[in-house]
């Protein structure tokens, strides 16, 4: 059992702060500024997504989760829990394990990025891809998003057979944007169940200059 650490009076203050600001989708401003990103990646614990994104959506917040073909939740009947979040105007959106699927299980690269972006395909539209930090992405120095042949200078020189595993594009598979890779200006997050140190500076930051924040939240860490 994953331990919560945020409760539901605390993402009730969130969506109050974000109350007066223009709050959209990854979909609809990827290639915007001056906007807020509310993004969800789905590691585990679908219900607490169900909750959270009735909670958004009862405050006029549209947000972009991000579902994990690795997970749990997966191999159970997670399509009404997926439909239920999309009915209420949400993104829906991959969470990329492609790289570690692959390894572990030895199915081809590409099978790994089709098969599941087929099966949420047919529950909602999904234009946009999110890399899963896995355990194995630090053990071996790489980085899902690789598959699609996306580095950034901070960390291309992890990973050994970099080209054996960029053998894509985003576009092959009919998806727009890697969240990593929409320009923001700003992130924040509570990745592991605690807030960055400089979250309220960052925060005030984009309060004060503009440009884009992208806001990462776990459902998995909240008790709602």
């Amino acid at each position: 059992m994953v331990m919560k650490y945020f409760n539901r009076n605390d993402y009730r203050n969130i969506l109050l702060m974000l109350a007066d600001m223009d709050v959209r989708t990854l979909a609809e401003s990827h290639a915007m500024t001056g906007v807020v990103n509310m993004r969800h990646d789905v590691d585990d614990d679908i219900q607490a997504a169900v909750d959270m994104a009735e909670m958004e959506a009862a405050n006029g917040i549209k947000a972009t989760y991000f579902f994990l073909d690795t997970a749990p939740y997966w191999k159970r009947d997670m399509r009404k829990s997926i439909a239920r979040i999309a009915k209420l105007g949400h993104e829906i959106g991959w969470h990329n394990n492609a790289i570690s699927n692959h390894l572990v299980t030895g199915l081809s690269l590409r099978n790994c990025i089709e098969g599941p972006l087929s099966v949420l395909s047919k529950i909602a539209p999904v234009v946009g891809t999110a890399s899963h930090g896995d355990k194995l992405c630090y053990h071996h120095g790489y980085l899902n998003y690789y598959a699609f042949g996306l580095s950034r200078a901070d960390n291309l020189q992890k990973f050994p057979n970099l080209e054996e595993y960029s053998q894509f594009t985003l576009g092959e598979f009919g998806l727009e944007y890697e969240a990593y890779f929409t320009g923001h200006t700003h992130y924040i997050s509570e990745s592991g169940g605690t807030w960055g140190k400089d979250t309220i500076e960052t925060y005030a930051d984009f309060c004060e200059k503009g440009g884009k924040l992208q806001i990462l939240i776990h459902p998995q860490w909240w008790q709602l």
